[in-house]
Parts: C-alpha cells; sequence; structure tokens
C-alpha cells in the first residue's frame, strides 16, 4: 500500500510518502539536492531522521525488498521547508550524511562545509 501526500506551506512545498512507493523513488532521483526525513509511522523521537535525498541509507532502505519500507513515512522537500514544518529538537541528522547538527545547515548540498562567520 502507498499513499502521496503533497502540502503547502509559507516556504515552499513539502511530499510525504507512507509505505512502498515507486513515486518516492522517482521523486528521489528527481530532487537530489532536497532532503528526506524518515520516520516510523507512529513516530519516536530515536526513529525521525533527517537525510540528503543522495543518502545510501535513504536509497538502501527505498530498494530494500524485506518489508521494512512499508512501516516508514518520508516526507521530503527542501532544507528551509521541512525545518518550519518539524521541531528541530524532534529530528536528529544522519551520522553519515549530516553529521552536523541543526538540520545539516552549515554545510552545501554537495556536503561540503559551508563558511559560517564566527559568533
Amino acid at each position: 500500500m502507498m499513499s502521496l501526500v503533497n502540502a503547502t506551506a509559507g516556504s515552499g512545498m513539502w511530499w510525504t510518502f507512507i509505505g512502498r512507493s515507486p513515486e518516492y523513488l522517482k521523486w528521489l532521483k528527481g530532487h537530489p539536492e532536497d532532503f528526506v526525513i524518515i520516520s516510523e509511522r507512529l513516530p519516536r523521537a530515536t526513529h525521525v531522521v533527517l537525510h540528503r535525498a543522495t543518502c545510501r541509507t535513504v536509497r538502501a532502505e527505498a530498494l530494500d525488498t524485506r518489508g521494512r519500507g512499508l512501516g516508514l513515512v518520508r516526507v521530503c522537500g527542501r532544507r528551509e521547508v521541512l525545518a518550519d514544518q518539524f521541531e528541530q529538537s524532534e529530528v536528529r541528522c544522519c551520522e553519515k550524511c549530516l553529521p552536523d547538527p541543526v538540520m545539516g545547515a552549515d554545510r552545501s548540498p554537495d556536503g561540503s562545509r559551508r563558511d559560517t562567520p564566527d559568533r
């Protein structure tokens, strides 16, 4: 079973994919610069994780044939749109593709560090 929900907010659009979805795979291929928050259908704090759309973990999970993807919800979109929708304290960053906190704000889409002024 699959469902797709598109929604808009003040800063843009995000997509939600529930369960296994060929549309999710198409979205990943078409949005390599965007981000994905993956959680269980009944989210627990330890299982709400932000990834880059290009993260190997995201790709492996999307292609998993063992059925794990059936119980997952994926909210996809630009980082700033997702940040508007989720409290940063509710979302942890993937240690593989976004090792720095604050929803990956100090990383460029290619994964390189952005220069940030000293505070």
